[in-house]
């Protein structure tokens, strides 16, 4: 039966790939300025939707099995062609070409030979700055040759592509590997900001959070909240130095229309008005 569901599963990405059912929803990135108590908004986390017939499907239903027989690579194309495009969109707006966008990319996609061709024909196709895109990655637990993933990085950040290193604190906890990665961003995992509320866990967890702020800090690397859902969670951050964020406490992910709403009203706010 297991066979079976997954088999029906991997005909329907194909069909959704063929018929373009796959579409990007924008999670909004702050940043806190201490000199006026504002909320900027610095840019937005692309993340991928599969509209089909049955509903909007959440990336945990599919992620996995596209991983394990190779369509990931195609997704991971789709998903990459239109952040640029959202990114060529962005350019063209005065208020928002400014702005970064981060799209995760997966190990498989780093280890295929196409990958990096891929991206520097699609960056000079749609004739874009390179450094407003952000790649997000996460280690997996599948990837046992991370070092030579770590080539791929490198020839990224010679193009000026950004990277940021998922899960900060959960996978990535090896010294060597958080110092030969060329990461210029760290996200911290958002179990840590969740146990930031939790009695048995909070104190443990600030200094955790407090101990990566300062690893980022001593080597030039900025860091990001995730996960970020009440009010004590964010004023326990600031309090530690942490003045990025990303979370349901500011927004949830939504459509382009709606975060191009959002960057109209709510791109610089006062700390009070997320309160």
């Amino acid at each position: 039966m297991r066979t079976y569901k997954r088999g029906f599963m991997e005909e329907k990405i194909r069909e959704a790939i063929r018929n373009d059912e796959f579409d990007l929803y924008y999670q909004p990135q702050y940043k806190y300025v201490k000199e006026n108590n504002f909320i900027n908004l610095i840019g937005a986390e692309a993340l991928i939707r599969w509209h089909s017939k049955y509903g909007v499907i959440h990336p945990t239903s599919f992620i996995k099995i596209a991983e394990k027989n190779g369509q990931i690579l195609k997704i991971g194309e789709i998903v990459l062609t239109k952040a640029l495009n959202t990114l060529k969109e962005w350019n063209e707006i005065e208020h928002m070409n400014k702005l970064d966008l981060s799209v995760n990319v997966s190990p498989s996609q780093l280890e295929s030979d196409t990958f990096i061709p891929f991206i520097f024909n699609e960056i000079e196709k749609h004739g874009l700055y390179s450094s407003k895109l952000k790649l997000e990655i996460t280690k997996g637990n599948e990837t046992e040759n991370f070092k030579e993933v770590s080539n791929t990085l490198f020839k990224l950040r010679e193009k000026r592509i950004k990277i940021s290193l998922n899960n900060y604190g959960m996978e990535y906890t090896s010294l060597e590997t958080l110092l030969n990665v060329p990461a210029c961003q760290m996200k911290i995992d958002k179990i840590f900001v969740k146990n930031l509320t939790m009695i048995e866990h909070s104190l443990e967890a600030r200094q955790t959070i407090s101990s990566m702020k300062e690893f980022a800090g001593k080597n030039n690397k900025t860091i990001v909240a995730e996960g970020v859902e009440t009010y004590f969670q964010l004023s326990t951050l600031l309090k530690i130095g942490i003045i990025k964020f990303q979370g349901f406490f500011f927004e949830k992910p939504v459509d382009k229309e709606t975060f191009l709403k959002l960057v109209e009203t709510t791109s610089c706010e006062p700390l009070e008005q997320f309160i």
